[in-house]
C-alpha cells in the first residue's frame, strides 16, 4: 500500500467543499465589481470610465475593480471608498499604479467629503486635499483591523448593492 493510498480511499481526489460564507464572499465580490464599474462610469452615461490610477478615459469593458488596499484586508474588502474603476493595464500589469491611485483617490474622496460638509459652497482645493488625505489615512489604518463577516451581513450587503445596481440600470435605460 503506497503512502497516498492510506489517506485517499478509493483513489479519488477529495472534493474541497467551500463554505456557505465563502460562496457569499465570492458572489458579493462579483456584484461589487459590477456596482463599482457602474458607479464610476455614471458621469459618462455608463459607456466610459476614468481610470483612478492613470486618469485615461476608456470604454467600460476595459474596466477592472481596483482596490487601493488589497482584498485580503477583510475590513476594507467591501468598502466602496477602497474600490474604484481602474483600467486593466494599471490594475494587472503596472507596478507603480498605486502612486497615481493614491493621488487621485485623495482628490476623489476629498471632493466627496467636502461636498457632504459644504454642499452649496464652491470647492476650496486645500480643504479638499486635507479631507482626502484624512480619508485615505483612515483606509490605511482600517486595513489593519480584523473583520469577520457573517453570512447574514454578506447577504444584506448583497441585497443592498443589487438594489443599487437595479436603480442605476433604470437610470441608464432612461437616458
Amino acid at each position: 500500500m503506497g503512502y497516498y493510498d492510506r489517506f485517499n480511499k478509493g483513489g479519488k481526489k477529495p472534493k474541497h467543499q467551500r463554505s456557505e460564507k465563502q460562496k457569499w464572499v465570492d458572489k458579493l465580490d462579483r456584484l461589487m465589481s459590477v456596482y463599482i464599474r457602474m458607479r464610476d462610469s455614471r458621469e459618462f452615461h455608463y459607456k466610459y470610465f476614468r481610470c483612478i490610477s492613470c486618469g485615461r478615459i476608456l470604454p467600460i469593458d476595459q474596466a477592472d475593480n481596483g482596490h487601493y488596499c488589497g482584498r485580503t484586508h477583510m475590513s476594507l474588502r467591501f468598502d466602496t471608498r477602497n474600490q474604484n474603476a481602474e483600467c486593466k493595464r494599471c490594475n494587472r500589469f503596472s507596478s507603480d499604479h498605486l502612486i497615481g491611485y493614491r493621488k487621485n483617490l485623495v482628490m476623489k474622496l476629498g471632493r466627496l467629503a467636502y461636498l457632504q460638509k459644504h454642499p452649496h459652497v464652491p470647492l476650496d482645493m486645500e480643504e479638499v486635499k486635507r479631507l482626502g488625505e484624512q480619508q485615505v489615512d483612515l483606509l490605511e489604518v482600517m486595513k489593519h483591523q480584523a473583520k469577520n463577516w457573517s453570512v447574514f451581513e454578506l447577504q444584506e450587503l448583497y441585497k443592498y448593492y443589487a438594489a443599487l445596481i437595479l436603480k442605476m440600470n433604470e437610470e441608464k435605460d432612461n437616458q
